[in-house]
Order: C-alpha cells, then sequence, then structure tokens
C-alpha cells in the first residue's frame, strides 16, 4: 500500500491563433472509419495542453488535436494504425498505472487530426497526465494535461499571478503573512520553496480550475526557467489556464562583436589624429577624439535575438489565448503583452559579479560577514531583465479577434452565463502616478535609463510606431490598445482578472461610470480584480498569496477572503499538513477564516474499505471514489477551524500597523488543526455485486441492451454508491445502463462495486450476442416451429372432439 498525498485540485482547446470555447470540434468521422495517417514521427499534440488542459465530465468524452509537420508527406488512401490516448492520475510520489480510453472517431480537417476517446466512468474527479502513441511513432506526453470533474453549478476557480521562478527579490523575504511550511524549506532556493508552498496550498483547496495571469517565468534564463516551470505546473494537480506576463514575453537579446570590427577599431585610432594637429587646442582636440569614439563604439557591437520568450511559452506550456467553458462561465484568456519583438526587447544583465566587488569590499570595510553571506547568497544566482517597454499591448488584430469571439458569445448567451476575462495587465493603465503616465510611451530598447520612472502598467505607440503591420498605427495617451479593449470589455465581460503590479485590488465599475480618467464609459457593470503577488516581490498593499473565487448556482458571489481585514487574496504560508505515525495526517491553519479541504489518498484495493477519522473519532465520508484497477484512489472533505486571535494580526499586518517578524512571532503558536487517521474497519464486507439482464429477448448486434445492478446488495446494510461496468471495451457506471452492441459473438460484462467505505469486490457474466442475419434464421425457424407446434395443437384438438363424439354416438 502506499499514500499519494497531494490533495486534489479542482479543466477545450485553445487555439494558438484563435480565441475558441473549449470542447468543440467540427467534421468527425462516423465511429471506425478508416482514415489516411501521416507517416513520419515529426507530430505534436495542439490540444490539450499544459496550460489549457480538456475539461472532461465524468464518463464523458475527451478531444484531442495533434498536427504533423506540414512537409511530411501523406501515405495512400489504405487505413493507417488507429492512434491510442492514455490517462494516469498525476502524483507526485509514486508513478500510477496508465489507463487505456475508447477510440471513438477520427477526422481530418487542414493538417491536423481531430480524435475523439472516450473516458471511463470509474475514474474519480482528477488531474490526469495524457499520452498519445500513433504505432510506429514516438509517443507524446502532455502532463497533467486532463481535468476530469462532476458537473456541479457550485464550485470554486483560483486566480495566481507574478510566481516569476527564479525571481531573486524571493530571498528578500518581504510581503509574506506566512509562519507555516516553506521557510527554509528549500535551503537557499526561496523561489522554489515559495512554489511548493503555493501547490500544496492549491491543492488542499481543490478549485475546480486555476487561472494563471502571467509573469511565470522571471525572464533571465528562458531556457532553464521555461524548462523548470514546465516541471512543476506539469506535476500539479490542478487545472491550470494560462497567460503570459511580460517577464514571460521578453525578447531577450545579447550583444556580440560587430564582424566589422577590424574597421570600426582603425576608425577609432583614428579619433587621436586630432592631437597631432598643431593648430588645434588640446582642450578642443580632447573633446573632438572623445566625441569621435563614442560615435564609433556602437559600431563594435551588434544586437541579436537570443530567445523569444512568446515562442518558448507556446512550446513548452501552451497557447497564448486559452478559452473554456465551465457551468455558469464562459472564461478567455488574452495575451496583453504581444507586439513586435523590437518593443518586447530586453537584456538579461546578471548580477554574479558584484559578489566580487562585494568581498573586495570586505577588505576594505567593516562589514559583518552573516551580513555579506547573505548578500553574496542573494547575488549568485540574481539578476535583471533591463527593458523599457513592459507594459501592455494588444495588436489590432488580437483586439478584433477577442471582441468577435467574446461580444458574440455574450449576447448569445447572456443573462445565461457569466462572462470571464483574465490577462495580465490592467487596460485601464497606471492608476497610481498620475493622469499623465497613466499609458506610458513605448521606447526604444536600448535607452537611458532603461524604463525607470512610473510604473509601466500600459505602453503605446506614440512617435514609434513598434510594429507597423499590426495596423495599431499611432497611439495616443487617449487612444490607444488598453481603451481599445476596455471598449470591449465593458459591455461585453462581467470580469476581468489581471496581476502585473503585485497589488490587491477589487474595483466594481457600474454602468454609465468611467472607467478610469478620460477611458470609455461602461457599458455594463464589470468587475476588475487584481490579485496579489504569488512568488515575486510586493509593492503597494501587496503581499505574497493567491484569489479564491467561489460560484453559487453558476454565478460568481465572493471574490475577497476577508475583506474586512483587507484581505482579497489568501495570504500564503498558512495552510500546511503534516504526516504523523501510524497513517495520520494533520492539516494547520493560521488563517483568521475556516477553510474546507479536500484531500485525496490512494490505497490498495480492499474488500473491507476503509475508515476516515477526525480528531474525535468520528467517520469522515467518501465524497468520491476512482477505481485505479489495483489501487482506489478515495477523497474526502473535511473543514479546518479558523485560528483563534489571528483577525487583529492580519488587518494590523495589511494596514502596516505590525512587522512582519513580530507577526510571526505573535502568530505562531496560534494555528488550529484537524487530524484525519485512517484505519481498517473489522467487521465490513463487500458488497454482492449482481448483475441482471433486463432484455427478455435474444441479444442482436446493433440494438440495444439494458443491464441492471439494483440487486446488488451490503451484508451490513451499507449504501453501495459506486457501481462501474466495464462492457465489452466500454466501460460507464450507475445502478441502470445501456450499450449498443457493436458485434456478434461473446460478450463480457464486469461489474465492479464499492460500498461507502470503499470496500471493492467483482462479478461477471458472457452473454451470446447474435448477428442480423442470425437473428433473421432464428426468428424463421421460430416462425416454422409455432406453426408447426400449433398445428399439432389443433390437430389433438380434432382428435380429442372426434373421440369425444364417437362415445356420444355409442352411448346413445
Amino acid at each position: 500500500m502506499f499514500l499519494c498525498l497531494a490533495v486534489l485540485p479542482a479543466t477545450g482547446p485553445a487555439k494558438e491563433d484563435a480565441v475558441k470555447i473549449t470542447n468543440r470540434r467540427a467534421g468527425q468521422t462516423a465511429r471506425g472509419q478508416e482514415a489516411k495517417i501521416f507517416p513520419d514521427s515529426s507530430w505534436r499534440i495542439i490540444y490539450p495542453r499544459l496550460t489549457s488542459p480538456a475539461l472532461v465530465t465524468l464518463g464523458g468524452n475527451l478531444e484531442v488535436t495533434i498536427s504533423i509537420d506540414h512537409k511530411t508527406r501523406e501515405i495512400s488512401e489504405r487505413a493507417g494504425p488507429i492512434p491510442e490516448a492514455r490517462i494516469r492520475p498525476v502524483c507526485r510520489s509514486a508513478a500510477l498505472a496508465w489507463t487505456n480510453l475508447e477510440f471513438l472517431s477520427l477526422a481530418r480537417t487542414q493538417g491536423r487530426l481531430e480524435l475523439q476517446f472516450h473516458v471511463p466512468a470509474r475514474l474519480g474527479p482528477d488531474n490526469y497526465d495524457l499520452l498519445v502513441r500513433i504505432p510506429g511513432r514516438p509517443d507524446k506526453l502532455e502532463a497533467s494535461s486532463v481535468r476530469i470533474y462532476r458537473p456541479t453549478r457550485d464550485y470554486t476557480f483560483a486566480v495566481v499571478a507574478d510566481q516569476q521562478f527564479g525571481d531573486p527579490t524571493a530571498a528578500l523575504d518581504q510581503g509574506n503573512f506566512n509562519p507555516g511550511l516553506y521557510h527554509g524549506a528549500q535551503g537557499n532556493n526561496p523561489s522554489k520553496s515559495l512554489a511548493d508552498q503555493a501547490r500544496s496550498e492549491l491543492e488542499m483547496l481543490d478549485p475546480l480550475f486555476v487561472l494563471d495571469a502571467g509573469d511565470i517565468v522571471f525572464g533571465m534564463d528562458y531556457k532553464a526557467e521555461y524548462a523548470g516551470a514546465q516541471k512543476y505546473l506539469g506535476a500539479t494537480r490542478a487545472a491550470i489556464f494560462a497567460v503570459p506576463g511580460n517577464h514571460d514575453g521578453y525578447n531577450l537579446e545579447k550583444i556580440a562583436i560587430s564582424r566589422y570590427w577590424p574597421d570600426v577599431a582603425g576608425d577609432m585610432l583614428m579619433c587621436g589624429k586630432s592631437l597631432l594637429v598643431s593648430s588645434i587646442d588640446i582642450s578642443d582636440a580632447l573633446v573632438e577624439m572623445v566625441k569621435c569614439l563614442i560615435r564609433n563604439t556602437p559600431r563594435l557591437f551588434e544586437w541579436k535575438d537570443a530567445a523569444d520568450g512568446l515562442e518558448i511559452f507556446q512550446k513548452t506550456l501552451g497557447p497564448l489565448e486559452p478559452a473554456f467553458s465551465v457551468p455558469g462561465l464562459d472564461v478567455f484568456g488574452i495575451n496583453t503583452y504581444g507586439g513586435s519583438r523590437a518593443r518586447r526587447a530586453a537584456l538579461a544583465v546578471p548580477f554574479a559579479w558584484a559578489g566580487n566587488i562585494l568581498d573586495l569590499a570586505a577588505k576594505l570595510l567593516p562589514i559583518d560577514s552573516a551580513r555579506l553571506d547573505r548578500a553574496k547568497k542573494l547575488l549568485r544566482n540574481a539578476g535583471a531583465p533591463l527593458v523599457d517597454n513592459y507594459g501592455g499591448f494588444m495588436t489590432m488584430s488580437s483586439l478584433e479577434r477577442l471582441k468577435v469571439a467574446l461580444c458574440k458569445k455574450t449576447l448569445v448567451n447572456r443573462p445565461h452565463h457569466t462572462i470571464v476575462v483574465f490577462g495580465h495587465q490592467d487596460p485601464r493603465g497606471n492608476l497610481i502616478d498620475g493622469e499623465t503616465t497613466r499609458y506610458t510611451e513605448n521606447k526604444r530598447f536600448p535607452t537611458n535609463p532603461f524604463g525607470l520612472g512610473a510604473f509601466n502598467v500600459w505602453d503605446f505607440d506614440g512617435q514609434w510606431d513598434s510594429d507597423p503591420s499590426d495596423r495599431n498605427g499611432v497611439e495616443s495617451r487617449e487612444n490607444n490598445s488598453g481603451t481599445g479593449l476596455l471598449k470591449i470589455l465593458s459591455p461585453c465581460a462581467d470580469y476581468y482578472f489581471f496581476g502585473h503590479a503585485h497589488e490587491d485590488v477589487n474595483d466594481l465599475i457600474t454602468k454609465g461610470a468611467r472607467i478610469a480618467g478620460t477611458n470609455p464609459v461602461a457599458g455594463g457593470d464589470l468587475h476588475m480584480v487584481e490579485t496579489t503577488t504569488l512568488g515575486a516581490s510586493t509593492r503597494g498593499n501587496g503581499y505574497r498569496g493567491y484569489r479564491l473565487v467561489h460560484v453559487e448556482n453558476g454565478n460568481i458571489k465572493r471574490l475577497d477572503f476577508a475583506p474586512d481585514l483587507g484581505l482579497g487574496s489568501i495570504p500564503l504560508g498558512n495552510l500546511w499538513m503534516k504526516d504523523l505515525p501510524g497513517r495520520k495526517y494533520t492539516i494547520y491553519s493560521t488563517l483568521p477564516r475556516a477553510v474546507n479541504v479536500r484531500k485525496r489518498f490512494i490505497l490498495d484495493a480492499s474488500s473491507t474499505g476503509y475508515d476516515f477519522l477526525d480528531k474525535h473519532g468520528k467517520r469522515i465520508p467518501i465524497s468520491e471514489l476512482s477505481d485505479l484497477g489495483s489501487k482506489t484512489a478515495m477523497y474526502i472533505e473535511t473543514m479546518v477551524p479558523a485560528a483563534k486571535d489571528t483577525a487583529t494580526l492580519f488587518k494590523d499586518l495589511a494596514q502596516n500597523k505590525i512587522d512582519i517578524k513580530k507577526f510571526r512571532r505573535n502568530i505562531a503558536g496560534k494555528k488550529k488543526a484537524q487530524t484525519i487517521s485512517i484505519e481498517t474497519p473489522r467487521h465490513n464486507t463487500p458488497p454482492l455485486p449482481i448483475i441482471s439482464l433486463l432484455n427478455n429477448r435474444p441479444l442482436v448486434r446493433g440494438e440495444k441492451i439494458r443491464l441492471s445492478a439494483a440487486s446488488t446488495r451490503d451484508k451490513e446494510g451499507d449504501k453501495v454508491p459506486w457501481l462501474f461496468w466495464r462492457i465489452g471495451k466500454h466501460e460507464t457506471s450507475g445502478t441502470n445502463v445501456e450499450y449498443r452492441l457493436q458485434k456478434a459473438g461473446k460478450l463480457f460484462v464486469e461489474l465492479t462495486a464499492f460500498d461507502e467505505h470503499g470496500a471493492r469486490s467483482m462479478s461477471s457474466k458472457t452473454f451470446e450476442v447474435l448477428s442480423k442475419e442470425q437473428a433473421r434464421a432464428l426468428r424463421k425457424g421460430s416462425t416454422w416451429r409455432i406453426i408447426l407446434a400449433w398445428s399439432a395443437i389443433l390437430l389433438l384438438i380434432a382428435l380429442l372432439l372426434a373421440l369425444a363424439g364417437g362415445r356420444r354416438s355409442r352411448n346413445n
């Protein structure tokens, strides 16, 4: 037996070049239709992806889109191999078995293959890795890209922003409300500690999905940072939909020696010729020489593109603008850091060399060794991406595409669906530094002083058109892509979630009000919701945390965690779990509000099941169950109470009335806990599954059969809430099920039953299925047999009547 202790997180396709609603596919062929397959191995999964996962209802169908290099030659009209798909639950502590999915259909559209598979109903609500296989070609794996969920109009979703893997300011440990688990957990890597803590908490709170508003990486070394982000997100049991932020989208450049450097060096040597002219004053000659050197120095170097963050984002994580639908909500992601490479140009400048300066300073000045070591530790892998234009920008084509998708969707679905949009930057611009700096004019990189000054929230093309092909033209502070986005959001969206400024904001703009200064008048009520930073430095009223949004009956009902305390987001680091000996687990909280936790345990399949007990010995019911063959995943829900006397501490800290260190010292002993222990019932036996066939005629290919498990009973009188069927290759669940017979011959039916403790038992039956020809022959033979039988009966009756008549004659 083993436990996979990752709490259940609460997920389509989002194309790279268009905003579309998920799970909508056209042109699918009939079941089993033969189709051409590309022969070479250069193929990839387009959907689902790591940051654009598939949302599949229990026992529903999974749609997969794959693409193969357009240069690859197609094979002839003969049928190709049927693609296969497998999924397995995301689990960091152990590798679980793969589950084969039932292939349903295949269609080809413009060089892409649209595949559809049936997901077994025995797999419970969870996140799954996806493996796609085309025989004879390398397998493709897309981690944590499938989310199975139970349809409901009551759920939660989370919003995160500004993780910034690799941000050196995480070592400064400012703006944290966290006495919890992660402090010191990763030694010299506080950024990873923050990420691990965030992952643990989100999995315990179990949102249906997570909206990541960007700045996933920092922007110093995209190759290493995106590889780390891909590994981290792929091991997270949450359906994460992500858009890029400015740190994700820089076009990192590098400086190289010009190939014309010998000529330039010769020209620079000639700069000193003015000193040789005796008629020129020496001071004037020096000035001319310096001017000449300055003029020629840039010619020694040339700028080269090293890595485009947006391209790497799409390659490693997923599309830039995912979109999907869930009960009550239509969600659209937008890339607010678009535009040309020129406007996104940046230079990654490492600070490791500063450690050598500190060593030299330590020899000359009385510097405390502990402080010196801390500073050198911070600088060891530190640096900063220098960039002018880190504010938002959208091309005209992107705005037009969003308007078509968003406003058309609004007209169709209102008032039944809430429209949610999420991006990285606030299209209202900088609301803090004044009207004249609300929108910042694009600068050419490199400039001086590298965009320092007012905080860039949104940029516009002024005198410099950064990309003439984008049709934005020359913009102004009054009319730019930011105000253009607002003109789409205000009449067509209900909520806009974003990050970027590392603060916590929830603004309601009512219909008819000016959104900000000279910006458009709101066409409808619009909530502008900013989520604080998850792992980067803090700003303003920001702190490290994430937002949990509550949806009731398909409508967003609660956005803020504790508004009376100044906490819109949940402060990171105040919810953690500890393993105890003897299969006991304690969840601690120092939060000022109670939180509902949903926990997954993967245990060995058992004929007696398991009991989950709280600290008072009361049994915690199993809310969901997933049959993994030799293992069983069981999900429980429990409430962790609010910590006592912490509300005032959080309120004071949110208002900057208390020091962080003092806060931690005061809150450390105020945690509340919920203990979960797992025991094996002593006298529990598994239920007895009974398969009943409700059809009262022979089984014929192409017709439907009805099967029932209504006679299944449990000896102890326990409920039997989970009944899983395997009918041939098809898997489903329920007390009564229907199945269309696919072929003649033997049909194997298997029924697995679980009681409310998770005790498991299984039974099976084999039925004979006739072909249509056999059924016709049987019916024809039956007809003759019926005629002969009736003839015999009539003949017998006639004989009996004749005998009776003869007896009466003799008696007379």
